[in-house]
């Protein structure tokens, strides 16, 4: 009876550890169509001939992806009414489909298309690459408005790219900058103050001076995610009528690493690249491959990328057609999810990424 009994307990323990409920197990999570369900709040990057042009916007969608409703604002440009269409989500979280709209100042109907996307694993954000009637191609990002929000959400350390900069600041819980840098591709850097305020429904409003040879204002609006780590912000600056767009998110001074297989989304001056990266423990490259909104093709022959104690990202990325993406300054968040920073390619231009981490 004894070894009956000692039998019984080490099966149990067996099939407890097995059925993943050990301390140390980890449970992927499960996607479905009705995770795009909800009112998602859409911020845009996209070139049109070199110039960069941001938007703002909403979009709604219903529990089998359709899109119901919603508008964008293109800043300096025109004002898209989304009429129809759907998103189709899969149980690996890619993400595509086709906006209808409706463009009322030319009284024209056209498709905004969603070629490779990527939900988040907390379900609050989609980032996707597509080809927009305006502009040509470029980046989108959808956070969903969801949840219960207070002023003091914002106290933390964030990070964010603007203005061909990248951003670190600490707020307080009121929402204002107590302190500010900022490293940009030319080289300089610069302080900044100013304010995040977060209203109930997690919409935030702010409002940035950048000091650099003068000041700078810019005044942004977005919306902050459940997990209140994320914020998408577009609005209006002075130095392009086109306004300006960014994503901020709690910067990770806690245990960041970069192992694991990341969606890749770049934008800069001549192409907009979506694709794939594996990364190893010590933030090597082992493979990837990357392609054009427009088509065009390749790998990434080798990189390396590092998160330092502080969520700092350093690193480069050279591609099959020569060309090396060097970081100039980046940040990897506080839940090891999302990386984002600006970077220079190997003939001067600028870029734009943003890394998703996949299930």
């Amino acid at each position: 009876m004894r070894s009956f009994y000692r039998y019984f307990i080490v099966s149990l323990v067996i099939l407890f550890f097995a059925s993943g409920c050990g301390g140390n197990s980890s449970t992927k999570s499960v996607f479905l169509q009705s995770d795009a369900e909800g009112l998602w709040e859409m911020v845009g990057y996209g070139y049109y001939e070199k110039e960069l042009y941001c938007s703002t916007g909403s979009l709604n969608i219903n529990a089998s992806g359709t899109i119901t409703g919603g508008d964008l604002m293109n800043f300096g440009f025109d004002k898209e009414i989304f009429t129809g269409g759907g998103l189709t989500i899969t149980e690996g979280a890619n993400v595509s489909g086709i906006i209808d709209i409706y463009l009322p100042d030319i009284t024209s109907h056209l498709k905004y298309k969603v070629l490779d996307g990527q939900m988040t694993l907390d379900k609050t954000m989609i980032l996707y690459a597509g080809r927009f009637p305006v502009p040509n191609l470029g980046i989108g990002i959808l956070i969903k408005r969801e949840g219960s929000f207070s002023s003091a959400d914002i106290e933390g350390q964030w990070a964010f790219s603007l203005e061909n900069g990248f951003f670190s600041v600490s707020l307080d819980n009121a929402g204002a900058i107590k302190s500010c840098n900022a490293a940009f591709i030319s080289g300089d850097a610069a302080s900044c103050n100013g304010s995040f305020l977060v209203g109930p429904d997690g919409s935030v409003t702010a409002h940035i001076e950048v000091a650099k040879k003068f000041i700078i204002p810019i005044d942004l609006k977005g919306q902050m995610n459940t997990g209140k780590n994320l914020i998408n912000l577009a609005g209006n600056s002075p130095s392009r009528f086109e306004g300006t767009s960014t994503l901020a998110f709690r910067r990770n001074t806690a245990s960041p690493h970069i192992k694991g297989i990341w969606k890749i989304f770049r934008l800069s001056h001549n192409e907009t690249i979506y694709g794939e990266l594996t990364i190893d423990e010590n933030g090597n490259v082992l493979s990837g491959n990357w392609k054009e909104v427009y088509g065009k093709t390749g790998a990434f022959m080798r990189g390396s990328l590092t998160a330092a104690h502080d969520g700092h990202l350093s690193g480069s990325l050279t591609t099959s057609t020569g060309f090396t993406y060097t970081v100039i300054g980046g940040q990897i968040s506080e839940d090891n999810t999302i990386v984002t920073g600006i970077d220079k390619d190997s003939s001067g231009l600028s870029g734009f990424m943003i890394l998703v981490k996949t299930p």
